[in-house]
């Protein structure tokens, strides 16, 4: 198998959330069909766990180790992070979202889960007018249900990371992040950007002091960014769907963090502390319709439908936090395998594997 090919598999499985299956394409369909007032809400209810799991991937596996490499010695890394989702980021609460088009049928019926939850429907909506009122198809109350959760075996959301590291002058390493704009079939267009530096702070108190220190101890900061879209086909209800739809989403990220490592025969265990953010910029682009209003009295009536445009616009710092790690890196001759675990927003394990020439 290809690199390339490789790689692409690993976006494959981080991008999940935007499934080309159709049920995913109706779960997508179902945030706007009640309210275009409350899509954005619902989106970022319902999206949150994906939001955040990708931005951790961003700012994670940049390196495992306090060393650098000596002056043109480099490395390709290929890495997947999977963030462990807690229980809390597998539902939500409607009631406490503020919608203002939507009410539970079931005041008691008020959990819905989120892309992470179980694959179970969601909540009963009945739809209002702008008075609040329920809207009437013949003497029946407007309705919709809420998404059902589309990982309900998997308790993590993947991320993928693919870099490479050069040696620089004055104990400097340089790493980049890049992908360019790959569409595999029916599967949408993603990208990747990214670049890193790392260094060694006591290298400029004194080399002396450097050498001596029984340890390794670097400074490592890091910005990557990922984009991607993909064509919707969200049917209205004669069973037409405009061609205009689609989802865009670009995550960003930066990274900075202090690494302390130890190196004992092939084996390099290691601890750090850091800080990062994640901002997420999405939005649901195109054409939809929705239930707008009725004609009739307030037992029996008939909907009227209008379309919105551009329903959904999100742009959110989802991740903003301190973090904890430790692992271990192996090296078996030009190889190294990595391993490692963090604490933070969400706990996560990243994984890795590098082909490097040189210290």
């Amino acid at each position: 198998m290809k690199l390339s090919t490789k790689v692409s598999a690993l976006l494959l499985v981080s991008s999940m959330a935007f499934s080309t299956s159709s049920n995913a394409q109706e779960e997508i369909g179902k945030l706007i069909a009640g309210s275009p007032e409350d899509a954005t809400a619902l989106t970022k209810a319902y999206l949150n766990p994906f939001f955040k799991g990708v931005g951790l991937g961003l700012n994670s596996g940049w390196t495992n180790t306090g060393s650098v490499k000596q002056l043109g010695k480099f490395e390709f890394r290929a890495g997947v992070t999977g963030a462990i989702i807690p229980g809390k980021d597998k539902s939500f609460d409607v009631s406490t979202l503020g919608l203002k088009r939507l009410r539970p049928a079931d005041p008691n019926k008020v959990m819905a889960p989120t892309i992470a939850g179980e694959e179970m429907q969601g909540p009963t909506m009945i739809v209002l007018n702008e008075n609040g009122q329920p809207l009437k198809n013949g003497t029946q109350n407007v309705t919709i249900n809420l998404p059902q959760g589309i990982n309900p075996t998997q308790s993590a959301i993947p991320a993928p990371q693919l870099q490479a590291s050069i040696g620089l002058v004055k104990g400097f390493e340089a790493t980049v992040r890049y992908l360019p704009p790959i569409a595999p079939p029916d599967f949408g267009e993603f990208s990747m950007i990214g670049g890193g530096i790392k260094f060694q702070p006591l290298r400029f108190a004194s080399k002396k002091v450097n050498k001596l220190v029984p340890f390794d101890l670097a400074v490592a900061l890091g910005w990557s960014q990922f984009k991607y879209s993909y064509d919707l086909e969200v049917k209205d209800r004669f069973g037409n769907a405009p061609d205009d739809q689609r989802i865009e989403a670009k995550f960003s990220g930066i990274n900075a963090e202090a690494i302390l490592s130890k190196k004992f025969l092939l084996f390099v265990p290691f601890v750090a502390v850091g800080y990062q953010t994640s901002t997420t910029d999405a939005g649901i682009k195109g054409t939809y319709e929705y239930a707008s209003g009725y004609t009739g009295t307030s037992t029996a009536g008939v909907v009227s439908y209008s379309t919105v445009k551009d329903p959904v616009s999100i742009n959110e710092k989802y991740i903003n936090n301190f973090k904890a790690s430790a692992g271990l890196t192996v090296n078996l001759l030009l190889f190294r395998v990595y391993g490692s675990y963090t604490l933070g927003a969400y706990n996560y394990v990243n994984l890795g594997l590098g082909l490097g020439f040189g210290k």
